[in-house]
């Protein structure tokens, strides 16, 4: 009976410059298995296999004494070799074997994955395409959504609160103007969001309201969230420049206890000016 033998092997074929690299750890395996009775387990293979012939290239690359020392090589192998990225490679992963890793040993080669030039870049043209950015946010919206998050966040609100160092940290910082202006502007946002999916149906019945409502579009495309109060505000200077450009020549008089505006003289006991309200 042949001993239990785990092995590391090569296959490949020349002619279309294909090649895999696997692990063989099976319960009973031995090297000389390869390619009469075992044939890989991968189905990536067996399709290449079936439309390709059988390799030509037929290797045992390195044999080990357990199974988690072959798993192990195989996983630094295919990384060195970075076969996911490679075209020639049939494998399509490389990560690391989870079941066989220590949590260390896990975290080190996710850190060394995800320092990789080629990672970078597909994630970033990844996260920049639309559907991407759509699934994030209806993935973010139910998990906050959600029953647990809710009172994660409540209970983590509340112990905030209760310590004093704590609250006073937060009531600084939502009374500086900062942390204001970030909120007035994320509020604006919002309205400006809900506003352009629900615009209010309305009738419009004289042509003083459609002035009304351009002017209120304008002031909210130029950032004006109280635009009520700015139109009080033009309509108020309007109005006091117009009663200004109907009463030239007027001028300022006084009897001693009401003033009075004329543009003629008023007649006896009149002076020109205001009495201050302090005489009055």
């Amino acid at each position: 009976m042949k001993a239990y033998t785990p092995y590391t092997y090569l296959i490949g074929w020349t002619n279309h410059n294909k090649w895999y690299y696997g692990v063989r750890y099976a319960r009973g395996c031995h090297p000389d298995d390869l390619w009469v009775k075992y044939f890989t387990s991968s189905s990536y293979v067996k399709n290449f296999i079936k439309n390709n012939g059988n390799p030509d290239v037929i290797e045992i690359r390195k044999t080990f004494q357990d199974a988690r020392s072959a798993m192990l090589w195989e996983e630094k192998v295919l990384n060195k070799l970075n076969v996911v990225y490679e075209e020639k490679w049939i494998n399509k992963t490389c990560g690391p074997v989870k079941n066989v890793l220590t949590p260390e040993e896990n975290s080190k080669l996710q850190k060394e994955l995800w320092r990789r030039p080629e990672m970078i870049s597909k994630m970033k043209k990844m996260r920049s395409q639309p559907e991407y950015k759509e699934m994030m946010s209806k993935v973010q919206t139910i998990a906050q959504n959600s029953p647990n998050v809710k009172e994660k966040k409540s209970k983590y609100s509340k112990s905030i609160w209760a310590d004093p160092i704590q609250r006073q940290k937060r009531m600084e910082t939502y009374s500086s103007p900062e942390y204001r202006k970030k909120r007035s502007e994320l509020a604006f946002k919002q309205h400006e969001k809900r506003r352009l999916e629900n615009p209010p149906v309305e009738k419009i019945k004289k042509d003083k309201s459609i002035i009304v409502r351009n002017k209120q579009n304008e002031l909210l495309s130029l950032g004006i969230h109280n635009f009520q109060n700015e139109l009080n505000r033009k309509k108020s200077t309007e109005s006091v420049r117009k009663s200004n450009k109907n009463r030239i020549g007027y001028k300022w008089w006084n009897n001693g206890i009401k003033n009075k505006q004329s543009m003629e003289y008023p007649g006896d006991g009149w002076n020109p000016g205001r009495v201050k309200k302090e005489k009055l």
